[in-house]
């Protein structure tokens, strides 16, 4: 069974996302100090340059770590959720032709998912795949494929060619 969800690929997430986290939590607080010292040597000769000054460094570094946060923590840490939800679920199986949809979608808030359909004799039941797998379940399904599907909530988790198939 190809396991598309492991801890350790979780335990690598949530370490990118501390080191990020922390490198935006030194920005602002460089951002702070810097702001300190221009009001720490201000005076009435230099009281407008100091200003400019000290409101671009807060500006430049509010808007270093926002970018920070929403391209580099925010969408890591929707992932590492969705793989510690999946990771902690009971895992069913089931076997049949799987069809892996073309268009990923965007749950708000959330993951990228691609539609994936299994039929299992006339019995036909809808599934997803986080975005960034499926292709490797398009690969595997490619050609009329049986594959036996280990699924977690509505998520594929894994994934075996059938012996028979």
């Amino acid at each position: 069974m190809t396991e598309l969800y492991d801890r350790r690929t979780l335990e690598d997430r949530r370490r990118r996302i501390r080191r990020r986290r922390i490198a935006a939590g030194a920005t602002a607080l460089i951002t702070l100090a810097a702001c300190v010292i221009f009001c720490a040597v201000t005076d009435t000769a230099n009281a407008a340059a100091m200003e400019r000054a000290a409101v671009t460094a807060s500006s430049l570094g509010g808007a270093a770590v926002i970018l920070m946060h929403v391209f580099l923590i925010r969408d890591e840490k929707v992932l590492a959720d969705h793989e510690q939800r999946i990771l902690g679920e009971e895992k069913e199986q089931i076997a049949g032709t799987v069809h892996v949809g073309d268009a990923p979608r965007s749950i708000p808030r959330s993951i990228c998912v691609v539609p994936v359909r299994v039929e299992a004799g006339e019995k036909q039941e809808y599934l997803q795949i986080e975005a960034s797998r499926a292709q490797a379940l398009r690969d595997a399904a490619a050609g009329g494929n049986r594959l036996r599907l280990e699924k977690a909530q509505s998520y594929v988790s894994g994934y075996e060619v059938s012996a028979n198939g």
